[in-house]
């Protein structure tokens, strides 16, 4: 089945077509749209009040919360002229160089994602990043079922981050 704004895969999932696309599965999310059970077991583990994996009025409340903070009823997010001044810097640290790793480029998108996130002092925080990677990568093991006890790493991440909302750094998300 194809439609002008986006276009079902045969192995599964959407390929969205510009913003229209993007707009009809918001709009029919997690209705239409639910993620699979073992997408659900994977992100309990370390998101489990994600409104991915939400439902009903729990989903409806954490995605106006979403919304609120992405300032999605704006054109542009309020922070936005700092967020891509921080992007710009983080980009520009690789200027010059005669190669450019994969790495490079993910340690890049990390220090950009943290900074919007939480602020320039969370630039350099690989802890978090490192908490949240082995936290994936547990979930990614488990996607048969929930595990049966949190990761180690799940009490560390969620300190970091309440770290950062409490502190909550002007022109960040946080």
């Amino acid at each position: 089945l194809a439609r002008r704004d986006h276009v079902h895969l045969r192995f599964g999932g959407l390929l969205l077509m510009g913003m229209d696309g993007v707009r009809h599965v918001l709009d029919h999310s997690p209705d239409v749209y639910a993620d699979p059970p073992t997408k659900r077991n994977g992100m309990s583990h370390f998101q489990p009040d994600a409104v991915t994996i939400s439902r009903g009025e729990t989903w409806k409340d954490r995605r106006r919360f979403n919304e609120a903070v992405l300032s999605t009823h704006q054109r542009a997010h309020p922070h936005a002229v700092k967020f891509l001044a921080a992007a710009q810097e983080e980009v520009g640290r690789l200027e010059g160089r005669s190669e450019i790793a994969w790495r490079d480029f993910e340690d890049v998108f990390e220090r950009i994602t943290l900074r919007v996130l939480f602020g320039d002092g969370a630039r350099d925080d690989r802890a978090t990043s490192d908490h949240l990677k082995s936290l994936m990568k547990e979930a990614n093991r488990r996607l048969r079922g929930p595990s049966p006890q949190p990761s180690e790493h799940l009490k560390p991440f969620q300190d970091a981050i309440q770290g950062y909302i409490d502190k909550a750094e002007p022109g960040s998300l946080a």
